[in-house]
């Protein structure tokens, strides 16, 4: 009998002793390294990291161990050390990628003899970066020190979980510095980006290539629409040995950035090297040095009222003019607008649009038709009207060659198509009410601004038939809808002086917050560096607006004349301002600051 009641007790000592080592391999495990002595004596002062599901992320010390965090959710973590240390001890966190996770809380805690084992918060945010580019494995370092001795480092592993949405690129341009890092590998990368190419050089040293040190490789770049990187050409090393897995996005704090891998390989030597790529762009916005003014040698009289402006890829700007009835071509020769041609059109022509193949189609608010002015036998002349619903009030023409057109009385947009040289409407559809501006997106969809309904609606082939999406509520009286590069949309909100960005996000696309931008404005056009032009309702004034690290920013105003009925940009960035009441067409165009 009393050996069986030695025996529990025998056996709780080693359970004991068994639980001691589970004890203090979990204390290893929860160390920067397996003994790590921040305090004298026999007992070391450990770190704990632990998240809110109970799991040590110190344990996630390779990346196929790495603790998983969303794009766009958190991950929180509590950290406090093991046991009361003699001196202060601080633990900092840092990643070397912040447009793929963000530190939300502070980046550097401190512990001292009275708050040593009281949690503090560890928050990870996932940074939903508009790029498709799967899951990743992002190191996060952590730094631990005391004043008694140089500082330790053990890098921990997030998995960002990628949630597959994708959103346009930042109309900006500029100049990217950043990083190179790998296993026995450094390296910088200088990049020049000009909205959707640019040139980057990779200044590199690894220990795993032969002859690379200090070696310079130029590649140059273009962004496709998945905001990936696509190399265009290489200089410096083999082109065959160089693999660029590099992605454009913006960082949780708005800044552009290039993120990724460059991959170096010598095959007949068997040796490769792997960099992770981080820069960002290191200017306040656009960053060519230059400004706008009026050219006032270049101020074209149209005479009339010009109210529709429209500039086509060849160059040639084509107004539209109620107060003659007619249309105007103008051509640029050594600076200067001239006008070339005037051809009689429908009465109250209002709103142009030029086509792929560089004709012209007007609107006849008066009389309720729409014109195509073409070339025939070399010279340009109107076409046959082609009677649409009541007082067209916008116009735009399809990359395949149709017309769209919209009617503000009836709330409907029609699409006209030509079947053996006759136009003819084939489709009609309703929209929103008061329909009074109209614009092609980048992937050819058509967009309608319905000022009376405050909305937008977005107008695309499924199928093979058409439809309308469902409305998408913007500023108040919505007047003008412009195109940009990037594949976003910018309108002006006259009723409540602003502008907005409206851009895709997965499969739905949304309206970003208004810009106020101080006075009402009128018309809007996105511009080819990437920047946003507007005019004002009054002043006579034409504004222009820029990305930069803290948002969208306005730049001086320009003084035009007043009232300003239209605003159109050119293929080489120029602007070209209609002043309806002097008849004139003023252009604006770059100049060194």
């Amino acid at each position: 009998m009393a050996a069986a009641n030695r025996c529990p007790h025998a056996g709780s000592g080693r359970s004991r002793e068994v639980t001691r080592r589970r004890r203090d391999r979990a204390l290893n495990l929860e160390s920067l390294e397996p003994r790590l002595a921040l305090a004298t004596g026999l007992l070391a002062t450990l770190v704990s990291i632990v998240d809110d599901s109970g799991n040590n992320l110190l344990a996630a010390s390779s990346a196929d161990q790495a603790a998983p965090v969303a794009e766009g959710q958190q991950l929180t973590a509590s950290v406090k050390l093991t046991r009361q240390p003699d001196a202060p001890v601080r633990v900092g966190f840092a990643t070397p990628d912040p447009s793929e996770v963000d530190l939300v809380s502070s980046s550097s805690l401190l512990f001292t003899r009275t708050n040593w084992n009281i949690p503090q918060r560890l928050s990870i945010r996932g940074i939903e970066d508009g790029v498709a580019d799967s899951t990743r494995q992002i190191p996060l370092r952590v730094f631990i020190a005391t004043a008694a001795r140089a500082p330790l480092t053990k890098p921990l592993w997030i998995e960002s979980l990628d949630s597959g949405l994708l959103s346009p690129m930042i109309a900006a341009s500029g100049t990217f510095k950043g990083s190179l890092e790998g296993t026995g590998s450094s390296g910088t990368v200088a990049a020049t980006y000009v909205f959707d190419k640019g040139t980057a050089t990779f200044r590199v040293t690894s220990s795993q290539l032969a002859g690379v040190r200090d070696k310079v490789i130029s590649i140059d770049y273009a962004v496709n629409s998945a905001n990936k990187i696509v190399v265009q050409a290489v200089r410096g090393f083999t082109p065959t040995g160089v693999k660029l897995d590099l992605t454009y996005r913006v960082g949780s704090d708005g800044v552009p950035g290039l993120s990724g891998t460059l991959t170096l390989s010598q095959p007949t030597l068997r040796k490769q090297a792997v960099f992770r790529v981080t820069a960002a762009l290191v200017t306040t916005g656009v960053p060519r040095l230059e400004g706008y003014a009026l050219s006032p040698a270049a101020r074209a009289n149209v005479g009339g009222s010009p109210e529709g402006v429209a500039i086509g890829a060849d160059g040639a700007a084509w107004v539209a003019n109620p107060g003659l009835n007619s249309v105007q071509r103008l051509v640029r020769e050594q600076g200067v607008w001239k006008v070339t041609d005037t051809v009689p059109v429908g009465n109250g022509a209002k709103r142009i649009a030029v086509a792929p193949d560089g004709s012209a189609w007007v609107t006849n608010g008066a009389d309720n038709t729409i014109q195509q002015i073409a070339k025939t036998n070399g010279v340009w002349m109107s076409r046959a009207r082609v009677t649409v619903e009541a007082n067209p009030s916008a116009i735009v023409v399809a990359k395949d060659g149709s017309v769209w057109v919209a009617s503000s009385t009836v709330n409907v947009v029609q699409r006209i198509t030509a079947a053996y040289g006759s136009p003819y409407i084939s489709v009609t559809l309703p929209v929103d009410a008061g329909p009074v501006a109209l614009a092609m997106a980048k992937d050819g969809a058509i967009w309608v601004v319905c000022a009376s309904a405050h909305s937008i609606q977005r107008v695309s082939n499924v199928g093979g038939a058409w439809g309308i999406d469902a409305p998408i509520a913007v500023g108040s009286n919505p007047s003008s809808i412009s195109a940009a590069i990037d594949g976003s949309l910018w309108i002006a909100n006259t009723g409540s002086n602003s502008i907005q960005r409206i851009i895709q996000q997965g499969n739905a696309w949304k309206a970003q917050a208004p810009i106020l931008v101080g006075s009402a404005v009128s018309s809007v056009t996105a511009h080819p560096d990437g920047s946003v032009w507007v005019t004002y309702v009054t002043g006579g004034t034409i504004g222009r607006f820029v990305a930069t690290k803290t948002g969208w920013e306005s730049q001086p105003l320009i003084p035009v004349g007043e009232p300003l009925s239209a605003i159109a940009v050119a293929p080489d960035g120029s602007l070209l301002v209609a002043d309806a009441q002097t008849g004139t067409l003023n252009a604006c165009t770059a100049v060194p600051s």
